[in-house]
């Protein structure tokens, strides 16, 4: 095993060796970080699209638990026919 050592430290092939080691393993954990960064920001992004949902979901409850329920029927009947004449 050290004749291996020997051999990287002391030949210009092993330290040509070396330096190419170096290279491809510094290239792959640029990719990796790369790869870890994106994942970090879509899953941002995915749980800020989810929040803002549920912002939007809890204003349309609160709108219409402050709505009559004739006005909620009204507008339910209007979206109704708006709907099938879209067909």
């Amino acid at each position: 095993m050290w004749d291996f050592f020997t051999w990287l430290a002391g030949t210009k092939a092993g330290r040509v060796t070396m330096a190419i080691v170096a290279a491809v393993a510094a290239f792959f954990v640029a990719i990796f970080k790369a790869r870890e960064a994106g994942k970090v920001a879509e899953r941002s992004k995915q749980e800020r699209a989810s929040l803002d949902a549920l912002r939007n979901r809890n204003q349309i409850d609160d709108d219409v638990s402050k709505t009559g329920d004739d006005a909620v029927r009204r507008e339910l009947d209007d979206w109704r026919l708006h709907k099938t004449d879209d067909k």
